[in-house]
């Protein structure tokens, strides 16, 4: 039945696999990934975290999902996912089911009810289980507003007390030939009342502003507000010029910090 939930898989040494290959991928085909300084201390949280929790994060690339992978396998390898997907898409890709992926109708007339009801029994069957959702449900322009479909407020709100952290990302090129990710994470306070239209409030709004706070850091193009969890940083023109710059005792790449040094002195 296509309105029914195809159940998820989750295999633990089968998700751990394809984190690491996740992880290596983003390694591969970004320069680098760049966390808001300070930010990153929200993982370890999110790690000792004994009890369900839930994390969201915007909806902007086909590399999203991979993405929140690789972060699993650095940070939060202890938590066991669970994750919605188009139930179409899901059924191609069926070895997904082992990463924590359950397959919904997200148009359906009862998709809402049907994915609260299996999360909250998937929440009591797992141990140690993360709700992980992009709320957008699709692709959407950093640039543009946050609206989240109501699937993430109606789990919050069916689950008091449940901690939620939100990672805000994009992506973009800097100075490398290659593009870069830039992203923050913090946990969100819950609303003076926790139904689901006030968490439906509460995380746009939070989605909304801590977006733009990110876009306002990566135009700045500052290396210093942020610090590098993969990738060297450093950018890079060419393997053997760097090579020759370096074996003649130069700084090999591109450094612009002096360009920063200049425009703070006149701001």
């Amino acid at each position: 039945m296509s309105g029914a939930i195809l159940h998820d898989a989750w295999n633990t040494r089968f998700a751990d696999m394809v984190c690491w290959y996740a992880k290596r991928l983003i390694q591969k085909k970004f320069h680098s990934v760049r966390a808001l300084c300070g930010n990153i201390s929200a993982f370890d949280e999110l790690a000792r975290e004994p009890n369900a929790s839930m994390l969201i994060m915007n909806h902007c690339s086909w590399w999203d999902p991979m993405f929140m992978m690789s972060l699993r396998y650095l940070y939060f390898r202890n938590r066991t996912n669970i994750s919605p997907m188009d139930r179409t898409q899901l059924e191609r890709f069926q070895f997904m089911r082992k990463c924590g992926l359950f397959g919904m109708n997200p148009d359906g007339a009862k998709s809402l009810e049907l994915m609260t009801d299996y999360v909250q029994t998937r929440l009591r069957e797992l141990p140690n289980p993360l709700i992980s959702l992009t709320p957008q449900g699709r692709f959407v322009d950093v640039r543009n507003e946050v609206r989240p479909r109501p699937g993430a407020a109606s789990i919050l709100a069916r689950n008091p007390g449940m901690r939620v952290w939100r990672i805000s990302v994009e992506y973009g090129f800097w100075q490398d030939q290659r593009p870069e990710i830039f992203f923050s994470v913090a946990e969100i306070e819950p609303p003076l009342q926790t139904s689901t239209a006030s968490w439906q409030r509460q995380l746009g709004e939070v989605m909304e502003s801590h977006q733009r706070l990110l876009a306002q850091a990566v135009q700045s193009r500052d290396p210093q507000l942020f610090e590098s969890i993969l990738g060297q940083g450093r950018t890079t023109i060419n393997p053997v010029y760097d090579l020759w710059l370096w074996a003649r005792g130069k700084s090999p790449g591109i450094d612009t910090k002096h360009r920063h040094a200049y425009v703070n002195s006149r701001s």
